[in-house]
């Protein structure tokens, strides 16, 4: 049982820091965008 909780837990985690970094990278590819546009 113990091991089910951690394991869960684990594979949570794992999809939680993917959405952040997804997210970040997100943010980062609109900042490059927004600059790219201002150098034309």
């Amino acid at each position: 049982m113990a091991r089910l909780v951690i394991l869960l837990s684990v594979v949570l985690f794992s999809v939680y820091q993917t959405e952040q970094a997804h997210f970040l990278e997100k943010n980062y590819i609109d900042q490059i965008n927004e600059e790219a546009t201002t150098w034309k």
